[in-house]
């Protein structure tokens, strides 16, 4: 029999039925991975408190056993109804419940129910015969036979203990990505564990995991991961010593080494080569399908995506057209209205020979959304923030609307990288940069990125990749990494002084309206008028003209007439951008340089005279 996974589904990820797509594709990625899979099923979220309080309504104090056969209802109907979807999605699943696992439970010496044996051998016999057995969590049988439940936590309880008897990895699910210094979404600044010891995970403040469950691990030596639903790097809870993962700027600084690189050498080589000699008996025989300097580029963003697999792609629209390319012909694609000219000129194109259905809306707006992810849906596109307006997405609620609809999540994070959001572990299926901007930083190359915490759809994109010849060349994936080093540096220094600007620039002469965003070193003005904004870029000497940002010089772009032209006609009046905006990013000049200079501007911009409405004459966007 092929290796086994244990894996626990809890009802912090099972949040109702709309949540069981994305826990078929966690089983699905280990069913791809040629492993079997035990998915250990606790009841919905808030099943088992309201199953208690009918209880009470019922009896003031109800017999044990009969208030465990009540609550062990939860787990039952959620081990069925993950069965039947995964029936339904072509998962064929083996259905035990609690009487066939038959887990029987005993104290363990101070009255805490813990797991202690399997009475019948069904488990392993339906794993002989099928690749997904689902079984309920926390529910188990005492020596008569009669229910017994594993109280809190229970269902990590049980996964642990079969994963012990199957000697099988053990995965347990949760609503976050691994096991933190503190909550992460209350604290920005937490530390994930790479690797937690038993003790100390047992001695965590705010345990992820309860303290018997990992009592419990600790006794039989089982170690166990805890990860979140889609994937990611995780965390690691066994005999090991507990380890902090590296934060971002050690990551950046210290790539992954290159397997059995001759000279050892400290920068990673660029392998300048079209074809490798097979007879070396290397992975590699041809650079377009794969290339160690490539390779070593892609495994750190990976790292820094917290994806399973990122794709180094030839440019950013390259990355946008391998997304766009998974939304099936004649299906429907729900997409941001404020999104880069080029990424909707795409759209426009492919719409009417693949049949796509393109619905462009307000993605800051509840109801919009709400409306648009009522009917099935092949892909969500979304810019967060946005371009030009910089309007930020909420993407967890956002990604649970998509998934209810049936659509993959991409966002596009080309803004603020993976050093000021991580797009995969806030719900989204893939995570595609244009690394032209501030990933590279310098100007000098043209890459996009896509990464996914799918295997699945990894290997679609790589397989697309590598039959169209879109993949990165060695010399700019070299430049990727050099500028990769130096990226949360320069992005702290732009967006200080994006900050230092705004503030000013809130109130200043000259300036209809602001946009910004936290963390973004884009500014958005409104200057008024065209012809005051075309004044603007024309007296600005620090600011080049030019239709990219995220790069260490500051640069000025009139979205209407350079990064957004490319905007097609059918939809300009639903994005409706004035043409009076303009795009301000941030480099690292000295921000009291900036602002002298853009007073200068702000003040040409607003004089009248002779010649002062002169349009600046600017090219159409690449």
């Amino acid at each position: 029999m092929s290796s086994v996974c244990v894996l626990k589904l809890g009802g912090s990820v099972l949040t109702g039925d709309d949540a069981l797509p994305a826990a078929l594709a966690e089983i699905a990625r280990h069913l791809d991975a040629g492993r079997r899979v035990v998915a250990v099923v606790s009841a919905q979220a808030g099943e088992t408190d309201a199953l208690l309080a009918r209880a009470a309504a019922l009896a003031a104090a109800p017999r044990p056993p009969l208030l465990a056969a009540l609550l062990a209802t939860g787990e039952a109907r959620s081990a069925a109804a993950l069965a039947l979807a995964a029936e339904a999605s072509g998962l064929p699943a083996a259905l035990l419940d609690a009487g066939g696992l038959a887990l029987r439970v005993d104290d363990d010496g101070d009255g805490d129910p813990t797991p202690a044996g399997l009475a019948t051998p069904q488990l392993s016999q339906r794993l002989e015969r099928h690749r997904l057995v689902v079984v309920p969590g926390f529910v188990g049988v005492d020596g008569d036979g009669a229910p017994r439940l594993l109280g809190r936590g229970g269902s990590d309880a049980t996964a642990i203990f079969l994963a012990g008897e199957l000697a099988a990895r053990c995965v347990l699910v949760k609503d976050v990505d691994g096991w933190y210094t503190a909550d992460p979404r209350r604290h920005p600044g937490a530390e994930r564990y790479r690797t937690l010891s038993w003790d100390d995970a047992v001695g965590r403040p705010t345990p992820l995991v309860q303290p018997q469950a990992v009592r419990l691990a600790r006794r039989r030596g089982t170690a166990f991961e805890v990860r979140g639903c889609g994937g990611g790097p995780g965390t690691l809870v066994g005999p090991r010593e507990t380890a902090v993962e590296p934060r971002l700027d050690t990551l950046l600084v210290h790539r992954p080494a290159l397997d059995g690189e001759p000279a050892g050498a400290s920068s990673t080589p660029i392998y300048q080569t079209a074809t490798f000699d097979l007879r070396a008996g290397g992975r590699w025989d041809y650079t377009r399908s794969g290339n160690p300097t490539r390779e070593v580029l892609e495994t750190q963003l990976a790292r820094l995506d917290g994806a399973d697999r990122s794709l180094a792609c030839a440019s950013g629209m390259a990355a946008v057209a391998a997304v766009l390319r998974l939304a099936p012909a004649g299906s429907r694609v729900v997409a941001g209205a404020d999104l880069y000219g080029g990424t909707l000129r795409m759209l426009d194109r492919l719409s009417e020979p693949r049949g796509l259905d393109v619905e462009l809306i307000d993605l800051v707006d509840p109801a919009a959304v709400a409306e648009a992810l009522s009917r099935p849906a092949a892909l969500v596109w979304v810019e967060t923030p946005s371009n030009p307006r910089l309007a930020v997405t909420d993407l967890p609620p956002l990604a649970r609307l998509a998934r209810r609809a049936g659509a993959l999540l991409a966002v596009d994070n080309s803004i603020l990288s993976p050093a000021g959001q991580r797009p995969l572990a806030l719900g989204a299926d893939l995570a595609v940069q244009s690394a032209t901007k501030v990933l590279g930083g310098h100007g000098d190359l043209t890459a996009g990125v896509v990464s996914t915490a799918d295997p699945a759809l990894g290997e679609r994109l790589a397989a697309a990749q590598n039959a169209e010849g879109t993949a990165l060349a060695p010399f700019e994936a070299w430049l990727l990494l050099r500028g990769l080093e130096t990226l949360a540096v320069r992005l702290r220094r732009q967006v200080a002084t994006a900050e230092r600007l705004a503030g000013w620039l809130a109130s200043a002469p000259g300036v209809a309206r602001l946009h910004a965003a936290p963390g973004s070193y884009l500014l958005t003005l409104d200057a008024g008028t065209p012809a005051a904004a075309h004044r603007l870029a024309a007296s600005l000497t620090l600011f080049r003209q030019a239709v990219s940002f995220g790069g260490v010089t500051s640069s000025i772009d009139l979205p209407c007439e350079m990064s957004h032209a490319s905007v097609p006609q059918r939809w300009r009046h639903r994005v409706a951008l004035s043409p009076s905006l303009v795009r301000l990013s941030i480099g690292l000049e000295d921000a009291r340089d900036l602002r002298a200079d853009l007073e200068c501007g702000l003040a040409a911009a607003t004089a009248a005279g002779p010649g002062a409405d002169r349009a600046l004459a600017v090219g159409a966007a690449p």
